[in-house]
């Protein structure tokens, strides 16, 4: 009902004497839509989410030496086969 008299589709009571207009008021009818829109769920709060690992706490320099040592890992557990590369778990 308020979105309806903001967005001037039902008379308002202005003045002392009361006299009736239409009234638009884009801001209000905004408002009330959105509040409508809160109360039905349809809006959700914006979140800041982290996920957190082992890796976010090192530096750049520990980063570089963990991939290191997992690329001489990979090195030593692929084994050519017919000049094609295999993977052996």
């Amino acid at each position: 009902m308020a979105a309806e008299k903001a967005l001037g589709r039902r008379p308002v009571r202005v003045g002392s004497e009361g006299k009736e207009c239409f009234v638009y008021r884009g801001d209000v009818a905004n408002r009330a839509i959105q509040v409508a829109g809160i109360e039905a769920g349809m809006f959700t709060e914006k979140r800041e989410v982290k996920h957190l690992s082992q890796y976010d706490r090192m530096s750049d320099a520990e980063l570089l030496e963990v991939l290191a040592e997992e690329a001489t890992f990979n090195e030593d557990s692929v084994k050519p086969v017919n000049n094609t590369a295999v993977c052996v778990l």
